[in-house]
């Protein structure tokens, strides 16, 4: 027969088991209802995130390819630092090494955008496809994120389901979009 000692021994490792399971999950539960301010908040990726993420479907951006793409607009007027757009998404391209295959770049032009320059883009840069879209359509797609994405010197990040999913802005382009790039190949199993 058991002792009453040993009993008493038993239970205090059956409550002291149950309680190394149960205390973390306690814990965490409290912290997240009671302390919303002690939650990390911070995101590893540098490029600014697009929730939800924009169709390319809606404003007719149709790509057959399952690879992650790198879409530069090109409008009306382009600026020094709108061309310097086009040389940053090439670099990131070139600097992704043997991943250079899962990304390709696309220029997304309008009726309006400027002829002479997409015929000098289209010379320099001739592994990048141009695609034209329909202005209002493309307008409409982003509103809730940019007013027009024509204007303003945006590269926009989308995934091979056809997701725009990450923007970044000329301060971000380079090396934090090289940073983020990488990190999503290293995860994805898609593109």
């Amino acid at each position: 027969m058991i002792s009453e000692a040993e009993v008493k021994k038993n239970r205090r490792s059956l409550v002291l088991m149950f309680s190394i399971g149960l205390v973390p999950v306690v814990l965490a539960y409290v912290i997240f209802v009671y302390f919303p301010q002690y939650l990390p908040s911070g995101t590893t990726n540098l490029g600014q995130l697009i929730t939800p993420p924009v169709s390319a479907e809606k404003f007719r951006l149709t790509d057959d390819g399952d690879k992650w793409v790198l879409i530069i607009p090109l409008g009306r007027d382009c600026d020094d630092a709108c061309v310097k757009r086009f040389y940053n998404a090439r670099q990131v391209n070139v600097a992704l090494g043997k991943e250079a295959e899962r990304v390709k770049r696309i220029m997304i032009t309008t009726s309006a955008s400027d002829q002479g320059l997409m015929a000098s883009l289209s010379r320099d840069y001739p592994d990048m496809d141009r695609v034209e879209v329909d202005l209002s359509l493309t307008k409409a797609a982003f509103k809730e994120i940019i007013s027009n994405p024509f204007i303003g010197n945006y590269i926009f990040l989308m995934d091979p389901n056809g997701n725009i999913m990450m923007f970044y802005t000329l301060d971000q382009e380079g090396g934090a979009m090289l940073k983020d790039i990488k990190f999503l190949l290293k995860i994805s199993n898609i593109g």
